[in-house]
């Protein structure tokens, strides 16, 4: 071991020293520098523990060395690029970067920050682990860039390699980036991270497509494919502080210049929430960012056809987002009566003919969404009505159509029968209170109803003349009843001789001698018909007119 309390510096170009143990500076009575200048060469398969600076300006053989800056604030830096086999960041404060560097086997960055500025730390070892950090909620190591500096990394795997970038700058942040290779045969990508709005760069955040809400304005990503052909799957980390995402944007050129999204293949949340485009191929303009979509225009769920503007209509938003604000917009001579500012409004559409209804939602992230719009007709004036004329003890009814406005008619007859003509007329077979219906519909879909109640009593009705002569008016003496289960008739000439009997509950006299089968003549006859229902029976006689 060679324990130095303070610097260690070799300056002469026939200086070799050869670490095949463990080299420790410590800052004590200087810094803890290890300097090498004037061609010295340090070389050896051993461990050097600095608390001071790393500054080569001449020959650095790692061999399978490792590097470990072990104290609070250190450089890495001098003339010479270094190429470190293993890199080690320990200790507290930020490593920092004065040169390019590389590592060719591991880059271990613990809890600590490698700033890497404008500078590079290439990792040529294609381990998908060779670049390692804590991996300790809000206490991970990182690596931070500035406008031109990477980390750069070789893969040759179909695997996810890790980019712990991140930022001291301002707000501490650690936002990683994945990168799988898809086929990857020898791929070299590079990341870099800037901890402050895009626009500052000659990328403003307000250049976008109207699919898109907004950029992220608190940070974006430099992701570079230097070497090889094959595609590559995406994610990009944020932490639930910056906001909600749900978009990977990429700066453009062509056409336009602007941001534009390439999609979202996957989202999952964790400790921290990510996004994945799988298969992007082009990693041309290099900038990355995280985007909101403008949300889709809400669809208004609400009648389009109103029939009756002295009501309150219902419309409102569907989906309805827990947080969002609504904003609607009526024709001016309608009135919003409640619901202003939320998913569902009630209007009163006044003395409005109709027009257009809008609405926009503003969402927790500020977004505005595409205006929903829906059309409403109104067709005011349809009205149903009608009145019945009819004898109960028949059972025959004609209904009166007096609706106004209406283009068809329904009829529900209260006994399982039903009628679309205009003015129908209903014959009832049994007894009974009957609730009629007419529904009338204009051709827009309006309805309108209106309802009677009628009664059919339970008897007979008999006539007292008829006039069998053929001219198709009242050539038949028959009774009406209603309820009846039996009925028959007989009738008698003025002498007393029956002429005609039926049992039949639907008889119908022409005027026929049933015994001689000639035409009766002229005269009074007379009847008597006996019948019964489930409740009673019935008796009647009288005397019947025949004329011809």
């Amino acid at each position: 071991m060679l324990h130095v309390n303070g610097n260690l510096q070799s300056e002469s170009s026939s200086a070799l020293l050869v670490n095949a143990g463990d080299v420790r500076t410590e800052n004590g009575y200087q810094n803890g520098d290890f300097v090498l200048t004037d061609s010295a060469t340090v070389m050896g398969d051993g461990v050097y523990r600095l608390q001071g600076d790393w500054l080569n300006s001449a020959v650095f053989v790692a061999d399978s060395s490792r590097v470990i800056l072990e104290g609070n604030d250190e450089y890495i830096g001098g003339d010479s690029i270094s190429y470190f086999f293993n890199l080690e960041l320990r200790g507290s404060g930020i490593k920092t970067q004065l040169i390019d560097a590389f590592t060719t086997n591991e880059l271990a960055l613990n809890d600590r920050e490698l700033a890497i500025d404008s500078f590079s730390m290439t990792v040529t070892n294609p381990r998908v682990s060779s670049v390692t950090s804590d991996a300790t909620f809000l206490a991970e190591g990182f690596a931070s860039t500035l406008i031109d500096g990477r980390l750069v990394r070789q893969m040759v795997h179909d695997s996810t390699y890790i980019f712990p970038m991140g930022s001291s700058v301002g707000l501490t942040r650690y936002r990683p980036v994945d990168l799988k290779p898809n086929g990857a045969s020898g791929e070299t990508f590079s990341v870099g991270f800037n901890n402050y709005d895009a626009t500052v760069n000659g990328h403003p955040i307000i250049l976008h497509d109207s699919s898109v809400c907004r950029i992220n304005n608190q940070y974006y990503h430099l992701i570079e494919h230097n070497v090889g052909m094959a595609d590559a799957d995406l994610t990009m980390y944020y932490h639930s502080t910056d906001g909600h995402f749900d978009q990977i944007a990429q700066w453009d050129t062509l056409p336009t210049v602007q941001w534009r999204v390439i999609g979202n293949d996957s989202q999952l949340s964790t400790s921290y929430q990510t996004i994945q485009v799988d298969s992007v191929s082009d990693f041309t303009p290099i900038q990355f960012a995280l985007a909101v979509l403008t949300p889709a225009a809400p669809a208004i769920v609400g009648d389009t056809v109103v029939c009756d503007s002295n009501m309150l209509w219902t419309y409102e938003v569907t989906p309805s987002n827990a947080g969002s604000v609504y904003f609607w917009d009526i024709p001016t001579d309608a009135m919003i009566s409640a619901g202003g500012g939320t998913d569902a409004i009630d209007v009163d559409w006044l003395s409005s003919p109709g027009g257009e209804i809008t609405v926009y939602e503003i969402d927790t992230n500020g977004c505005q969404s595409f205006p929903g719009m829906t059309n409403v007709n109104l067709f005011p004036g349809l009205s149903a009505d009608f009145d019945t004329t009819g004898n109960p003890l028949y059972g025959l009814f004609e209904f009166g159509n007096y609706s106004t406005g209406a283009d068809g008619y329904f009829w529900n007859f209260g006994d399982g029968n039903a009628s679309v003509n205009e003015n129908p007329t209903h014959q009832y077979e049994l007894p009974g209170l009957y609730e009629v219906v007419l529904t009338a519909e204009n051709s827009y879909g309006c309805t309108s109803k209106d309802t009677l109640w009628i009664e059919v009593i339970e008897g007979i009705d008999v006539p007292n003349v008829f006039s069998p002569n053929g001219d198709g008016n009242n050539d038949f003496f028959y009774a009406n009843s209603i309820g009846m289960t039996e009925k028959s008739i007989s009738i008698f000439n003025r002498w007393g001789k029956e002429i005609y009997y039926s049992s039949k509950l639907d008889f119908a006299w022409d005027g026929t001698n049933i015994w001689s089968g000639l035409p009766a003549s002229e005269g009074t006859y007379f009847y008597v018909i006996k019948a019964s229902s489930v409740t009673r029976e019935y008796e009647y006689s009288g005397a019947l007119m025949l004329h011809r």
